[in-house]
Parts: structure tokens; sequence; C-alpha cells
């Protein structure tokens, strides 16, 4: 399977669906398929017209975490390569431009769990599976830990990674790990549906609050309200704003500022 395969891209109105593409892998993270997905996402965050993403998987599963069959043959220092690539894929999905919704079926693993971890928002079908099974293997789950603890709290994280086990979708959503559950058969056109209705939203504040919202979150309550503060301030200024408001009175649909390209990802 070449590179380019590895992942599909498919962009409908201002939806980018994202699609892990090795499903008889059962969408296992090899180098190539991290370095895909990456310069995917930096390429769709320099469009101007998606204002989401929709992250899927081909198959039976969602990822089921680091490719070890690739991984078993690997030195020490290829093991860490990789995982650092997989951490600044991870920040491409919780930093991105674009609000980033993980549809999840079947297994999610590992470094899978932190992929969806890693979005705004996780939408799962009911028969689906979470799990950080890298201590059973000898690999402690350690970036895959990151994301997952700011989810569900510490102390259900390390029951997670202590124990290797997995948690069914309707303990996933009763500790805060999915947004919300649906059945096999819609989840593919609820999440759409979902993706469509954010894309009414004006994008640049919903930027604004995306940001605000994750670097409040880790602070203080006083430094939070600070840190909101700040976001009012920035709201404010932005011309989306006033439409809103004007739009509002004036009992009418807002016009929203069209979206300007972002620079160069630096990464």
């Amino acid at each position: 399977m070449t590179m380019q395969s590895l992942t599909k891209l498919v962009v409908e109105g201002c939806v980018a669906e994202l699609v892990m593409n090795r499903p008889l892998a059962a969408n296992a993270l090899s180098r190539a398929l991290i370095e895909e997905m990456s310069k995917q996402l930096d390429a769709i965050a320099r469009r101007t017209d998606v204002h989401v993403i929709i992250l899927g998987a081909e198959g039976r599963n969602f990822c089921a975490g680091m490719d070890l069959v690739e991984a078993s043959t690997a030195t020490a220092a290829e093991i860490a390569s990789n995982a650092a690539s997989l951490a600044a894929l991870s920040r491409r999905l919780r930093e991105h431009r674009f609000p980033v919704v993980a549809r999840v079926q079947g297994a999610a693993s590992a470094a899978g769990l932190e992929l969806a971890m890693s979005c705004d928002l996780v939408y799962a079908a009911r028969s689906s599976r979470f799990a950080t099974p890298g201590i059973k293997v000898g690999m402690w789950c350690m970036t895959p830990m990151v994301p997952l603890t700011r989810a569900i709290g510490a102390r259900k994280a390390a029951e997670m990674l202590l124990l290797g086990h997995s948690v069914d979708a309707a303990t996933a959503l009763q500790i805060g790990m999915v947004t919300d559950l649906f059945d096999d058969d819609v989840l593919v056109s609820r999440v759409r549906a979902i993706a469509l209705a954010l894309t009414a939203s004006s994008p640049s504040v919903m930027a604004i609050g995306r940001r605000a919202l994750k670097e409040q979150a880790g602070m203080d309550f006083h430094a939070a309200y600070e840190r909101a503060l700040q976001g009012v301030a920035e709201n404010a200024a932005d011309p989306d704003a006033r439409e809103g408001m004007r739009a509002f009175a004036e009992k009418r649909a807002p016009k929203w500022a069209p979206l300007v390209q972002a620079p160069e990802s630096g990464d």
C-alpha cells in the first residue's frame, strides 16, 4: 500500500473527512500513516473552504494503536522517534485551526485512543471499545496518557493504564471519554449531521472559543477567569461578533466573514 493510499480525504461543503485507511491492520499507526495524516492535516489547515474536520477510519476498527509489527524490529531510538511523531500528530489534532470530530467504531486502543482523545468531540458506536493495553506488551502508553488523563481524570486513567483492560462504550460515555453514543448503523450519518451543524457558526469565533476552552482547563479558578476575560476582549473585537448581534437584533441569519488562508505550518 502506498503512502498516499494510507488515508482518504473527502471534502463536501465545509466538512473535510480524513479517514485512516489500513483496515486490514486495524488502522495501526505505522510511521508512514502518521506522516501522511500529519501532511493531510497541515494541508486542510491551509484551505478556506473547510470549517470542520471529521476523523474516521475504514473497516471494523478505529485504530489499534502503534504498529507493533513495525515496532518489534525497531531500535529504542526509532521507537522514541515514532512516539515523538505521534505526539506531534496528536497536538495537530488538538490545536488544529478547525474543530475536529472523532468518529469511532470498533477498537480505539493505545495510540488510537490518543488520537480520539485529542479531538474536540468524540462520537462512538455503541459496539466500540477503548483501551490502553500497552502494559501487557511491555510498553506503557506514555503519550496516550496525556490526553486520556485530561479527558477522564488521573484515577480512572491510572486504572486503564495499570490494568490494560478495555472499557465498553457505555462506560466510556459515563466517565467522560466520549461525547455521545450512536447505534452502529447510524454513526456515520449522525456524525455528519453534527459536523454540518458546527459549520453554521462563525469559524473565527469558534477558533477564539476553542483556544480559550483548552487553555483555561489547566488553570486554577482565578487564572481561568482572567483567561476567559481575555477571550471576551478578543471575541468582542472580532467582526463576526458585531455581525452576530446585529443579525439577532434585525431577526435575520448572520453572514459570517469568509476564512482567510492560514500560514504555512512550522512544526
